[in-house]
C-alpha cells in the first residue's frame, strides 16, 4: 500500500512538470515562430524531450500497476 501511495504522488508530480514543460514549449515555440525561424529546432528538441517524459511515465505506470496488481 505504500508503494502505491509513493507512486501515486510521484506520478502527480511527474504530471506536473510535464504540464509545465508543455505549456513553455508552446510559448518557445510562439517566440521563435514570431523572431527567428533558424531556431526552431531548439523548440523540437524541448518537445520531443517532453514526449521521452511522457513515454518514460506511462512506462512506469504501467510496470507499477502490474506489480502491484501481483502483489496483492
Amino acid at each position: 500500500m505504500i508503494l502505491l501511495l509513493q507512486n501515486s504522488g510521484l506520478t502527480k508530480f511527474l504530471t506536473t512538470i510535464i504540464i509545465a514543460l508543455s505549456i513553455e514549449a508552446l510559448i518557445v515555440v510562439f517566440k521563435i515562430a514570431i523572431n527567428d525561424y533558424d531556431q526552431m529546432v531548439n523548440a523540437f528538441y524541448l518537445i520531443a524531450g517532453i514526449a521521452l517524459i511522457l513515454i518514460s511515465l506511462t512506462i512506469f505506470i504501467y510496470f507499477s500497476s502490474k506489480r502491484y496488481k501481483q502483489s496483492s
